[in-house]
């Protein structure tokens, strides 16, 4: 009986982890989007192997728009401890960082400015609590970068624009 119940406990703890009940596909940017779901759930480990998964299929196609967003979402990855919620403390801003740059690097070769400007923000929101200069100088930039006629994309919906949403992170942090 005992050893049931055991066993019932070490196989839920796995599933955990292990990937269970995570959505998956062929398709890179569909891996990306089901990383953000498992990062909102908490659930590191298949969303790190979603974007490394994505990363790869990008490089194999040679997308590289496709993975100037692999290596944005892994920076968003590194950027918060597995927790969607905003400003808490981020738990690897040097691997952040890192992917933040190789991103900003794609984008500009591809010309995608406002890749560049949330790479420049998320790049800033890693380094707020640390070089809290510099996350400023980057959120100016990311303003710099911004172009309301390019490709759009999501924001904390608290905010109506992502001008918005820059401003008053400048105006929380940086003032």
């Amino acid at each position: 009986m005992y050893n049931k119940i055991f066993l019932t406990i070490i196989l839920i703890s796995l599933s955990a982890c292990a990937g269970i009940g995570i959505k998956n596909s062929t398709d890179p940017y569909k891996k990306l989007e089901y990383a953000y779901d498992a990062m909102h759930q908490s659930r590191h480990i298949p969303a790190e192997r979603l974007i490394k998964e994505a990363i790869i299929k990008f490089k194999e196609s040679n997308d590289k728009a496709g993975l100037a967003e692999a290596y944005f979402t892994y920076g968003n990855y590194h950027k918060y401890e597995f927790n969607v919620k905003p400003l808490i403390k981020p738990s690897n801003p040097v691997d952040a960082v890192k992917y933040y740059d190789m991103a900003i690097s794609l984008y500009s070769e591809t010309g995608n400015r406002n890749g560049m400007a949330k790479s420049y923000f998320g790049k800033g929101n890693a380094l707020i609590f640390s070089k809290k200069d510099d996350a400023c100088k980057l959120y100016n930039q990311a303003l710099n970068e911004y172009d309301p006629d390019g490709e759009k994309f999501l924001i904390n919906q608290s905010f109506k624009t992502f001008p918005d949403m820059v401003n008053a992170f400048i105006e929380k942090f940086c003032i």
